[in-house]
């Protein structure tokens, strides 16, 4: 059994013994170290035997990225180049998979929490796309400069905890954000976002909020035409936010005078919400001053509400119309 071997077998003892008959505490087996792969599985107590055995916390899987590597990831996606050496040290892993006492100890060995992979990603980057907030408190703690990019990853991948972690270390939201966020129908998170930077658009976050959506599995969704998912999991669905929740948010951006009748990328909120079947979002948004008229791709909101049987939604609709 050789060193990659015995932390794959997760055996402490046998990490400890050939490590003290002359294994290289940097060995390594498809550009994974042995630290990589101890720090990716939470070993600690093993990677503690290889630093303390003088494995470096700052190898990497490579030293230099290969000519338009970020071409291609763009072209076939990160997941397709699994087994290519992207510049990742152990504390990336770490992060990653969220292992708090494992990206502790890394930081204190030596490693570097502003290290940039050959994407231009850090650590901080992959704990916040993993919705790890621990290891991303440790790593602000140890000196990771958070940046926007690191928000948006936290917006994107629906971690409104990590973001407003992101935004109280100081990182700046831009409009490209707020609209994000909308679409997590988070009231503390956009309330953040407006008091940091009041001259932020609130209209062009309205209707995003009306879309925010969830994914439930199939059996779990009410009745409706909602997006279907299939995975390896089985097969679900995307559904709206809790109505309570949405409106939460909408209170927010309405209180910082978003225009009602704004149309944005999906459309005017009122028609979001009608495509979504959110009958007290319509009440308030008609109460707000929505016009019930404004047309989007050729539909009204009442027209795209009976079009997917939001028979409720439709009947409120219908009245504003007739009871202008």
């Amino acid at each position: 059994m050789d060193l990659i071997e015995a932390i794959h077998a997760n055996s402490s003892q046998q990490v400890e013994r050939l490590l003290a008959a002359g294994a290289d505490p940097d060995a390594s087996h498809e550009n994974c170290t042995a630290l990589m792969l101890a720090a990716a599985r939470g070993q600690l107590e093993i990677l503690d035997l290889l630093l303390k055995s003088g494995a470096s916390p700052e190898k990497a899987d490579a030293d230099i990225g290969r000519p338009g590597l970020k071409r291609l990831v763009q072209l076939a996606g990160k997941e397709q180049l699994s087994s290519e050496p992207f510049g990742h040290t152990a504390l990336f892993y770490a992060a990653r998979h969220g292992h708090t006492a494992v990206v502790e100890r890394l930081l204190k060995a030596g490693a570097d929490p502003n290290r940039r992979d050959f994407l231009d990603e850090t650590p901080l980057i992959w704990a916040v796309e993993g919705g790890h907030h621990s290891s991303l408190k440790v790593l602000l703690q140890a000196g990771a400069q958070p940046d926007a990019k690191a928000l948006m990853a936290a917006l994107e991948e629906k971690h409104p905890v990590c973001a407003l972690e992101l935004l109280e270390a100081g990182v700046q939201p831009d409009q490209k954000a707020l609209v994000q966020a909308a679409y997590l129908a988070e009231a503390p998170l956009l309330e953040k976002m407006l008091a940091l930077k009041p001259k932020l658009k609130a209209g062009k976050a309205l209707a995003p909020v009306a879309y925010a959506t969830r994914t439930v599995p199939a059996a779990e969704a009410p009745p409706g035409r909602w997006t279907t998912i299939f995975n390896e999991h089985g097969c679900f669905k995307r559904i709206p936010e809790p109505e309570e929740k949405i409106l939460e948010a909408v209170e927010v951006l309405l209180r910082a005078g978003a225009p009602v009748n704004q149309v944005s990328s999906v459309g005017p909120a009122l028609y979001v919400a009608a495509q979504q079947g959110l009958t007290r979002l319509v009440q308030r948004l008609l109460a707000a001053g929505a016009d019930p008229q404004l047309a989007y791709q050729d539909s009204t909101p009442l027209e795209v509400a009976r079009l997917l049987s939001h028979e409720e939604t439709a009947r409120v609709l219908a009245d504003a119309l007739s009871n202008p």
